[in-house]
């Protein structure tokens, strides 16, 4: 049985206490898998969310070592940055296996009832008229992540700032940018939505 001490300690402290104990990193993960997973689900979808979510947390338990305090008192900055760093690889990796599946088969390969087919099919025609898809991929990769911290994990500015390494006047920079280049989309996306 753990410690009720050891609920009240700060992530830093139970990072630093897991290079000597290991288990004391169980801390970390049941206090942040489910930010972290909800971030990931938000992303990459529920398919996927459980092993990268698990993933980010193997790869956060090897790197305790390298940890460095945000100053925040939450290492979730931190875990949010190695999800992101994850998730875009697995955006890749998917992106590229469906273009070789679509090469070789000339078909999509996912079978659903008709009325998923028929939902899909208008959300995905919504999805395209707004342009939101484009806009989105058009941005650099530092705009797309403090997006994706932003709208996917409700991150806080604090949290983006630490996440991405940069100063929190960035972050709220980055994201009044985004409001203004992508509001078109936006609109069109909610007004489509009415519709479905």
């Amino acid at each position: 049985m753990r410690s009720p001490d050891l609920d009240r300690c700060g992530d830093d402290d139970i990072i630093s206490q897991s290079l000597s104990d290991p288990r004391r990193f169980e801390v970390i993960y049941e206090r942040h898998y489910p930010s972290i997973h909800r971030y990931v689900t938000r992303r990459l979808g529920r398919d996927a969310a459980d092993d990268v979510a698990s993933e980010v947390f193997l790869r956060a338990f090897d790197a305790r070592h390298r940890y460095r305090s945000f100053g925040h008192g939450t290492c979730l900055p931190w875990l949010y940055r190695i999800a992101s760093h994850i998730s875009s690889n697995e955006s890749r990796r998917r992106l590229r296996e469906s273009k070789a599946l679509r090469r070789v088969d000339g078909r999509d390969s996912t079978h659903d009832d008709a009325s998923t087919v028929a939902w899909r099919v208008d959300a995905q025609r919504c999805v395209e008229e707004s342009g939101i898809v484009d806009a989105i991929n058009s941005l650099d990769e530092h705009h797309r992540e403090t997006l994706y911290l932003h709208a996917l994990a409700d991150a806080t500015y604090a949290e983006i700032a630490a996440a991405t390494n940069v100063p929190i006047g960035t972050v709220r920079s980055r994201l009044s940018r985004l409001r203004i280049k992508l509001r078109r989309q936006l609109e069109r996306l909610d007004r489509c939505k009415e519709v479905i």
